[in-house]
């Protein structure tokens, strides 16, 4: 995705994370804002590896669709009582106002994070499979090229 596009193309999922949160978050904004938190801190030394390498970096673009926990990012609400989220949307306001992340609101059905963490029956799933895996054919032509055994499942 470009910094300028944020409904860009999904051009592939860089780093996948699946962590249990061991905080106890008493709302879906504190689960959020220690999701945002951890996908945060997780992508920075990526992009500290590709700035040393010589390729500039525009802010990351990030989405939530939570509209209460991009308030607290973006500056727009001010908690009055935080606990463990205090110290995890302090680090994300940092960041973004280094221009390191740009924090953005999207639609839950353009949420790709969601289908991990939610129930799906059998056809969903097959209907989603296009979007997370890599398809067979373009595999075999890269094994292929690679000099690599191709396998027949």
């Amino acid at each position: 995705m470009s910094a300028t596009e944020r409904n860009a193309k999904n051009n592939g999922a860089v780093l996948n994370i699946a962590r249990i949160i061991r905080n106890v978050v008493t709302s879906a904004a504190s689960a959020e804002i220690v999701g945002l938190f951890i996908n945060t801190r997780q992508s920075i030394p990526a992009r500290r590896l590709l700035e040393e390498m010589g390729h500039k970096q525009p802010a990351t673009p990030t989405q939530t669709d939570n509209t209460t926990a991009l308030g607290f990012v973006s500056k727009n609400l001010n908690p009055k009582a935080t606990k463990s989220e205090d110290m995890n949307y302090w680090f994300m306001r940092d960041k973004e106002d280094q221009k390191q992340f740009d924090y953005y609101w999207g639609s839950g059905k353009h949420n790709d994070g969601d289908y991990q963490s939610k129930h799906h029956c059998a056809a969903h799933h097959q209907q989603m499979r296009p979007r997370y895996l890599t398809p067979r054919d373009v595999l075999d032509t890269f094994r292929r090229e690679q000099g690599k055994p191709v396998h027949v499942f």
